[in-house]
């Protein structure tokens, strides 16, 4: 018997088939058998741009977990309205004479504008800002388990390996 992916892949591949006729209504055989073909390969995972595509986000995701604003040239604005500079080079503040004041430093802010360029880079740009803000997310859930959880996960693993 034919399992229900099969089949919702094969319901899949029509509705798609039937859309790409809306926009071209004389496709032939061979086009609508690729068609239905490439459909069941992305919706399996198999197809390699889609594998291409999510290879980089998962390197954005990965690379963002370890982003640290210390380590970026970035301006920082204090309450006493002298806008200063964290510096990766001096390891220091700097202040910074005659610039906007009006502009966003919060490590959230910071954090997004570094994680759209990394997704517009990775050819996500379309998507750029939706994604930031996920995997600033993201960061977040993994870092408050990591904070509460993470010294008896980390422990048992350490024993697991000491021990076999």
């Amino acid at each position: 018997g034919v399992g229900s992916r099969e089949v919702y892949e094969a319901e899949v591949g029509k509705v798609v088939v039937d859309l790409a006729r809306v926009w071209n209504a004389s496709l032939t055989t061979d086009t609508e058998e690729s068609i239905k073909s490439r459909t069941s390969a992305v919706l399996r995972g198999e197809d390699p741009v889609l594998k291409l595509l999510d290879n980089r986000m998962r390197g954005v995701f990965r690379s963002m977990m370890l982003w640290n604003p210390q380590t970026q040239v970035v301006p920082v604005r204090l309450k006493t309205g002298r806008t200063l500079t964290l510096s990766s080079t001096t390891g220091g503040v700097q202040q910074q004479q005659g610039s906007s004041a009006s502009e966003d430093y919060t490590y959230d802010t910071l954090f997004q504008n570094a994680a759209k360029e990394e997704f517009r880079l990775k050819g996500f740009a379309f998507y750029a800002t939706e994604l930031a803000e996920v995997n600033l997310k993201s960061c977040r859930a993994i870092n408050l388990v990591l904070d509460l959880y993470g010294a008896s996960i980390l422990e048992a693993l350490v024993l697991d390996e000491c021990i076999s």
